[in-house]
């Protein structure tokens, strides 16, 4: 397999020097001068080779990145240095004790003693010795946060990748000087030129019992064939890249469960990524019942195991920034929605968190079509599911043009079109998720709700990015306590309760497009014991987007009747 250049540290880096915790110096070799935080451990390094450290007065102004002595130094023979060797293979040995703790992760200096703080068995007086060996001995590197030298176009964050028009200028209190830092990374935390990035290499795999998944169902027969399509291009498929291509519904978790299961026997780490927490945390408490003896690690700001070893992680896309070809498997979920299309520094921040041999699995049901076309240049592999696990055709859009409608509900008179979908709701004993285009909207929304239809306040809510309580509602609203749930396009992807419809209200807004409606309409249907759903789009009028979702979802049922037809003929 063609080997990956790492995508956010590529070609010759530039380090603006900063003060900090790390004391940073300067001393010369038969000539050369090296840069260390852990002058002691240089020495002994070079003792080892047989020769002299020569401290520099100098300060490290700017200039290169650290230079630091090559892993593969000639070591001499001889019983002048047998001495410092031993003590060296010694040093080397203790500093292996830490890679338990900190290999395969990208963390920066202040993350370090997090963790270290957290782990609670490493000495910590010792820490800088042992990660300086861990540089020496190869297994791991030390960058800047923010690269500054050169031109303003020039800087960027080496942590997640952004470029110079995410880079801040500053008087830094930590360092005491001018100092750059990050602004697309900062819910990570402040990544900055004084602050130094440690890139620490892998542990190797180690053998572990086979990993079975214990599910509570059986798969369909389209189901079992994408699994052993996704299966075999795992253990024998030459691309790194899989696009599974399913509906919304499909069961797309469960057909990648024997890919894991594959995966996790040869306790090969596994990430999984979504971009939303909302979707975490469902994938996570689903693969945590379905694989009951694998380390299931929860990655999210509010999860509380930033710090916890496991095998299989599930996390936000952000997460992936703190990891460094760690996984040998990356399966990004909903590889399409914001902010993954939008940031590139995600995309390359999972591109690092993968093995330089690991592969990745794109999921999504509304893939853009330059996807498509970089699958068919690249030859990589697409496996479709074009039918839900039970079998029912998707719901398909009800378009409903209705003038006038968003000024009546806003002067709180009587609107058809929302007083005939909340009847039919609740005639058919459902529940809704109504969404609009603003915060705004949704709450006179959910003002018209209680006094129009004199709704009790306790059975709906609305809820958006900004509202503090939104886990507590989208709780409630799954556990049927909340009939109608009001949303922004925050809840457009992952939510799902056996008894839903859905209304767009004011479809015809620009943040609705044809992906969104895809999947907002995909929120419905999803139990076969509950068909009874609808999916209506209401707007003033009919855009172009709302008539492609609605085709592109007829188009998947036409495909799955013909599937289905053609597999009873067989």
């Amino acid at each position: 397999m063609k080997q990956r250049t790492d995508p956010l540290v590529a070609g010759r880096v530039l380090f603006y020097r900063g003060g900090g915790s790390l004391e940073w110096m300067q001393y010369e070799v038969d000539g050369k001068i090296y840069d260390t935080f852990c002058v002691e451990t240089d020495r002994l390094f070079w003792l080892a080779r047989g020769k002299e450290v020569r401290m520099r007065k100098g300060r490290w102004q700017g200039g290169m990145l650290p230079e630091t002595p090559s892993p593969e130094t000639t070591i001499p023979a001889g019983e002048g240095v047998k001495s410092a060797q031993e003590q060296w293979a010694r040093e080397v040995v203790e500093a292996d004790k830490w890679r338990e703790a900190l290999g395969g992760r990208a963390l920066l200096e202040k993350e370090i003693l997090a963790l270290l703080k957290w782990q609670k068995t490493l000495p910590p007086q010792d820490r800088w010795r042992r990660i300086r060996t861990l540089v020496l001995t190869g297994a791991a590197r030390v960058l800047p946060g923010v690269e500054t030298a050169g031109s303003a176009l020039r800087r960027r964050c080496l942590r997640c990748g952004s470029g110079f028009g995410a880079i801040r200028k500053t008087v830094c209190a930590r360092c005491e000087d001018i100092c750059f830092y990050c602004d697309r990374c900062l819910v990570m935390g402040r990544s900055q030129s004084c602050m130094s990035l440690f890139l620490f290499e892998p542990l190797p795999w180690k053998a572990r019992a086979p990993v079975n998944a214990e599910l509570s169902f059986s798969l369909s027969s389209a189901q079992r064939a994408a699994s052993r399509r996704c299966v075999q291009w795992w253990e024998e498929g030459k691309a790194d890249t899989l696009l599974l291509w399913a509906v919304t519904g499909a069961g797309k978790t469960e057909v990648l469960f024997q890919t894991l299961e594959q995966a996790l026997s040869r306790r090969a780490p596994v990430l999984w990524a979504a971009p939303r927490r909302d979707v975490v945390v469902e994938v996570a408490d689903r693969l945590s019942q379905a694989f009951p003896t694998v380390n299931v690690v929860t990655l999210h700001g509010e999860s509380g195991q930033t710090w916890n070893r496991g095998e299989l992680f599930v996390g936000t896309v952000h997460q992936a920034m703190r990891f460094y070809r760690c996984f040998s498997l990356v399966i990004i979920d909903e590889a399409d929605a914001f902010p993954l299309q939008s940031h590139p520094s995600l995309q390359a921040s999972l591109e690092r968190a993968r093995r330089v041999d690991g592969k990745r699995v794109l999921v999504t049901a509304t893939p853009p079509t330059s996807w498509k076309r970089s699958f068919r240049r690249h030859n990589w592999p697409v496996v479709t599911l074009r039918a839900r696990h039970h079998g029912q055709p998707l719901p398909e859009p009800r378009i409903i043009r209705a003038w006038g409608w968003y000024r009546r509900m806003m002067a709180g008179k009587p609107t058809a079109p929302l007083e005939a979908f909340v009847e039919r709701v609740l005639q058919t004993d459902g529940q809704a998720l109504v969404f609009v285009p603003r915060i705004a909207d949704g709450r006179q929304l959910i003002s018209w709700l209680e006094k129009q239809l004199h709704l009790p306040a306790d059975r709906v809510a609305f809820v958006s990015s900004r509202e503090e309580e939104r886990k507590r509602l989208v709780k409630e609203f799954r556990l049927g306590t909340l009939r109608l749930l009001v949303t922004t396009t925050i809840l457009e992807r992952g939510v799902t309760v056996p008894r839903c419809h859905v209304l767009v209200a004011g479809a015809d807004h620009p943040v609705f497009d044809a992906a969104a409606l895809v999947q907002i309409a995909g929120r419905v249907g999803r139990s076969m014991e509950y068909q009874e759903g609808q999916v209506w789009f209401v707007s003033k009028v009919v855009t172009g987007e709302m008539v492609r979702a609605r085709e592109v979802i007829r188009s998947w049922n036409r495909r799955a009747h013909r599937e289905l037809e053609e597999g009873k003929g067989g």
